[in-house]
């Protein structure tokens, strides 16, 4: 059984890198879009609500990025992670394999995604101490 165990999480971390790749695979930024993407949302919705806003909130930008994040990682996780079986019908159709590994492996690159942009937040914020 634990060899079984073994060959599941091969795949699900196989299967992660190759959504991980595949995503920022023809970009000009690459993986920086993993940052850049965020922080432009930030940026651009701030500036719009900050018209809407009638009383200022303390640290608006923190809350509304970790916010963002949370929302990105739910959203992508969901609409991709929904027909993600549908689209890997070739490769259901060739091996023998749990197809819980597929959605799986969408929710853990969104997951890593999270991660990285995380850490990304909590640096400034340390370093200016708004926590």
């Amino acid at each position: 059984m634990q060899n079984g165990w073994h060959h599941f999480l091969d795949l699900l971390i196989g299967m992660t890198d190759k959504e991980l790749r595949a995503r920022y695979k023809h970009t000009f930024f690459g993986f920086l879009w993993m940052i850049i993407n965020p922080v432009l949302q930030m940026f651009v919705i701030g500036f719009i609500f900050q018209f809407f806003i009638k009383q200022p909130i303390e640290h608006y930008f923190h809350h509304l990025f970790i916010g963002l994040l949370i929302w990105q990682f739910f959203s992508l996780s969901l609409t991709k992670a929904t027909p993600s079986i549908v689209f890997e019908r070739a490769l259901i159709k060739k091996a023998t394999f749990p197809r819980s590994v597929i959605p799986l492996s969408i929710i853990l690159s969104n997951l890593v995604h999270f991660g990285i942009a995380f850490i990304l937040f909590l640096l400034p914020v340390a370093l200016i101490g708004t926590f």
